[in-house]
């Protein structure tokens, strides 16, 4: 028995040791390299990470594979390690000598396409990356609408082992939504949940807008908004689905969303459950009140277990997880009681933040608004106001993220879908027409993200009968690296009443308050500074010169002089509150601004300037209805010893006091407001849907202003005015209408003044005017 025990153990010894001979590291004897024919040997030896000397093992083996494949130089590689020898076998990739791109019909320019093409002249071809630049060209014609499109590749070999790589596109027709429509929507008509979804039928008043065009992944996001809609109305098992058919001339669709509406839910009670001893419920009670007969609203529950989250975070408890748990109640089938409940989550982290859809926008524009890094523990919140921060650069339609769980590890990779905007190069023409400069005509045009920086550029040139101006702004939304806003603006402006009749005091109304000329150049640079999460800081310098004369006539010159030469150079700055619930249509909230300005620092012209506004919304019925109040207030007043020049005298514009071209401080000899050096503007408006199509945006309104110019601060001119320092109020009301045609706005108001002074001018009617 004994030697059968020792003869089994030196079996077992033996095959041990024969095994760890197998897998054992030798060492390197000799490198060769086969197959190589552009590349080097030394250079393909160098990537190895290993040389004669080393030990090789299978994980180093691993390692060498890995590195001469994200190389790309290479179309595959195998290793063979034989006595010390290790043989490196290598196919190369073929070198791209040109990219050339055919599509039958041109829908989409193909400098726009080669823009978005990754693979360029003098780089190595590989299978994966062809794959995904077919991909990526396949989206952007699905987004255009060319659902049927089909892109391929043609690869054609030419010396040297080069090949010119082309991308066949055949577009096919272009589809558009001929209907949509609900199938098991008992409770909301189809009028309403058209207003839910983004996507629209093709009419008259849409024929340019993408939303039209059938894109899968609009599809997606219209069933997510419909399912929230059902949820935040007290459906809290509601289902969508879809469907979609093709014409038999395959250039439009019909969509059919199927709603499974099941029964509405009325919250009961709202508890709290949890195992954490350190928690004090009776602190977080506060959030659970609700009052009876509340709908279950799935995004109110979300923001409760926000709340409570922010709650325990700030008490250092960071690793909890909060969610609700649903109990129906026995006695009724339309109520249900509500557990938030509180444990520890496990530590779950991030390995990697991956962007995708950023074909022209650079990937370090995009991270900079993420609000986690690499390594982060992952926070919701911290991924919710990511969502946000992208979603609020105008040149991005749609981001969405998720999380991919990297296996047997507590980490994830978060994945950053973007959809970038189509139109980010515009340009517009506007008209208008006032009693004082007449017809107006003027030219805009913009360049959002310009070359995927992020950065904007926007000019604009305006003409009337005897004035003209230009300017040209860029903004940088991250100057420099530091995480300021930064604007660059240039302007000028000219204005020239003045012709080579002889004036008289009868002919001297002609001018309707113009009695001097302008020739004025400047330029100003701004920074804005997110201060807090809700606050926003602003510093800017601006300088101008300002040249001209006046009119020969003995009070005109009297108060302007005959002629003037100032220079400003002014101080900026302002913080800003801003509660709103959108950055750029607001329905619901309300926002703060102070601003002051000093003129003095050098140049020519001392004041002090100060203003205040504030803006409250509120909407109701679904948002469709929206109650907006503004309020304003300037006052401007000399510096340094020095008086306000009269060119600087604070007036108010048809746009804040509608129904009037001028009111205020008046010398009533020549019929001529200079102006006051304080201006109070408020105005109540009522925005309500008017049954257009939803693409058209379009408002009615009914509103209210008031307004006041009062002050003075010249000496030599305030006993020749009739109303200086005093508030003298005025008031207007009246209807507006505005709407979008191809996304330009259209705005039309009439306007009655109800409270005004005999001598002050009055426009009841007036419309600005936009398209691309």
């Amino acid at each position: 028995m004994n030697k059968f025990v020792w003869f089994s153990w030196a079996v077992v010894l033996l095959a041990n040791l024969s095994f760890c001979s197998i897998v054992a590291a030798d060492k390197i004897e000799s490198i060769e390299v086969i197959g190589n024919q552009r590349i080097e040997k030394e250079a393909i030896i160098s990537k190895l990470g290993v040389s004669t000397g080393d030990e090789l093992n299978p994980e180093k083996e691993n390692d060498i594979l890995l590195t001469l494949h994200y190389t790309k130089f290479f179309k595959d590689v195998s290793l063979d390690f034989i006595d010390g020898k290790l043989t490196v076998k290598v196919q190369e990739a073929p070198l791209v000598t040109a990219v050339k791109l055919v599509n039958d019909s041109g829908a989409i320019t193909k400098k726009v396409l080669l823009t978005m093409i990754t693979i360029k002249a003098g780089d190595m071809l590989i299978d994966s990356d062809l794959q995904e630049n077919i991909t990526r060209l396949t989206e952007e014609y699905k987004s255009a609408g060319f659902f049927l499109v089909k892109v391929t590749s043609e690869i054609d070999n030419v010396d040297n082992g080069g090949v010119v790589l082309t991308f066949k596109i055949t577009e096919g027709p272009r589809v558009f939504i001929k209907k949509i429509l609900f199938v098991g929507n008992d409770y909301y008509s189809d009028k309403k949940l058209s207003s839910v979804i983004l996507c629209k039928e093709k009419s008259w008043s849409n024929f340019a807008s993408p939303l039209t065009l059938y894109n899968v992944m609009y599809i997606e996001n219209d069933k997510e908004l419909l399912q929230q809609f059902y949820r935040n109305s007290g459906f809290m098992n509601c289902n969508i689905s879809s469907s979609v058919e093709l014409s038999p001339a395959k250039d439009s669709v019909v969509i059919t969303y199927i709603i499974d509406e099941d029964k509405r839910f009325y919250l009961g009670e709202l508890s709290l459950e949890t195992s954490i001893s350190s928690i004090n419920s009776k602190e977080l009670s506060k959030f659970l009140k609700v009052e009876p007969n509340t709908l279950f609203n799935s995004a109110d529950l979300h923001s409760i277990s926000q709340k409570i989250t922010d709650v325990l975070q700030k008490q250092g408890l960071y690793q909890v997880r909060v969610y609700p748990k649903f109990r129906y109640r026995a006695d009724s089938s339309s109520v249900v009681d509500v557990v938030f409940v509180i444990d520890f989550d496990k530590g779950i982290y991030i390995r990697n933040i991956n962007i995708s859809g950023n074909t022209i926008t650079q990937d370090n524009v995009i991270r900079r608004e993420i609000d986690v890094i690499e390594g982060d523990a992952l926070s919701e919140r911290k991924l919710e106001t990511t969502k946000k921060n992208i979603s609020r650069l105008s040149f991005i339609d749609d981001v969405s993220i998720s999380m991919v769980p990297v296996t047997d590890s507590d980490y994830y990779d978060v994945l950053v879908k973007i959809k970038e905007g189509r139109n980010l190069r515009s340009i517009g023409l506007s008209g208008g027409y006032n009693s004082i400069t007449g017809l107006t005509g003027s030219f805009s045009f913009s360049w959002d993200n310009v070359m995927g920086t992020g950065r904007l550029i926007n000019g604009e040139l305006s003409v009337a009968k005897k004035s003209s101006s230009q300017s040209i702004s860029i903004i940088d939304p991250n100057f420099n690296g530091s995480g300021f806003v930064g604007k660059l603006h240039l302007f000028h402006f000219g204005k020239d009443p003045i012709n080579s009749e002889s004036t008289t005091r009868a002919s001297i109304k002609k001018y309707k308050g113009e009695y001097y000329s302008h020739n004025v150049f400047g330029a100003g640079f701004e920074v804005d500074r997110k201060l807090t999460e809700h606050f926003i800081g602003t510093l800017g310098y601006t300088i101008k010169s300002d040249k001209g004369e006046t009119i020969s006539d003995e009070i005109i010159q009297q108060i302007y002089g005959e002629k003037h030469d100032f220079l400003y150079s002014i101080i900026d700055g302002a913080i800003t509150y801003n509660r709103t619930d959108n950055f750029r249509r607001p329905k619901n909230g309300y926002l703060m601004r102070y601003g002051v300005s000093f003129s003095g620092l050098g140049g020519t012209v001392k004041y002090l300037k100060n203003t205040v506004m504030a803006k409250f919304l509120k909407s109701f019925l679904d948002n469709k209805v929206t109650f907006m109040f503004v309020t304003r207030f300037n006052n401007i007043r000399g510096a340094l010893g020095e008086e306000v020049k009269v060119y600087d005298l604070l007036k108010v514009s048809q746009d804040h006091l509608r129904g009037f071209t001028g009111i205020g401080p008046k010398i009533q000899a020549i019929d001529l407001r200079i102006g006051g050096t304080n201006s109070y503007t408020a105005s109540a408006e009522l925005f309500v849907p008017i049954g257009l199509p939803d693409e058209l945006n379009a408002r009615g309104s009914i509103f209210m202003d008031i307004g006041s110019v009062w002050g003075g601060d010249n000496v030599g001119i305030i006993n020749s005015i009739t109303d200086s320092e005093k508030f003298n109020l005025r008031a207007s009301i009246g209807i507006g209408l505005t709407f979008d045609i191809i996304g330009q706005p259209i705005k039309f108001f009439y306007a009655v003044p109800i409270k005004r002074e005999k001598y002050d001018e009055v426009e009841k009617l007036g419309f600005t005017l936009g398209f691309i």
